[in-house]
């Protein structure tokens, strides 16, 4: 399958993600072939060396950012394996903008939730692919939830977020 979105799509997720999500000044470009994981359906390098997985969702009723994210049944034996992005970022577009966003840490999802991803039921996609889902109240109890974008402006919805993006993207240190 092809996931390449059009050039418009790569701008407006890059323009989300500079105006706020991530510290100014952080590098970010999309992954080469080499660099990108095949999980989702892009790839990009965050402060040149973290992968950043993205799935858009384009035109999805309002309520959908609200209900759950959703990974294909191929990603689980790819989080076991740890071959999975750390950092992924599902959108959602109405129109050419992008109205929600949500930025997960992948490993502690996977960690936390019950059941595990790959023993969740498999949702047939109706085009041959399925998927699992994980809801936006298991992501808040597994604190894997880091930050919040609602159209304008991005929140961090677990505590200590903010910290654990920042030592994830190797921009913590220390107080001392």
């Amino acid at each position: 399958m092809n996931y390449h979105y059009d050039d418009w799509v790569y701008r407006e997720i890059e323009r989300c993600m500079r105006i706020g999500m991530l510290p100014p000044g952080i590098s970010l470009k999309l992954a080469t072939k080499q660099e990108d994981v095949g999980g989702i359906d892009a790839t990009y390098v965050v402060n040149h060396k973290v992968p950043l997985q993205i799935r858009a969702r384009f035109d999805r009723p309002a309520y959908a950012a609200d209900c759950d994210i959703t990974f294909r049944t191929t990603e689980p034996a790819m989080m076991d394996k740890r071959t999975y992005a750390p950092l992924a970022l599902f959108v959602w577009f109405v129109g050419n903008h992008i109205a929600a966003a949500k930025l997960i840490d992948i490993y502690r999802m996977a960690e936390s939730i019950q059941p595990k991803l790959g023993d969740r039921p498999a949702i047939p996609n109706g085009d041959g692919t399925a998927f699992h889902s994980v809801t936006i109240p298991e992501l808040l109890q597994a604190s894997a939830w880091l930050r919040n974008f609602d159209g304008e402006t991005w929140n961090t919805p677990s505590l200590g977020g903010q910290m654990r993006l920042n030592m994830m993207l190797g921009l913590y240190s220390k107080a001392g």
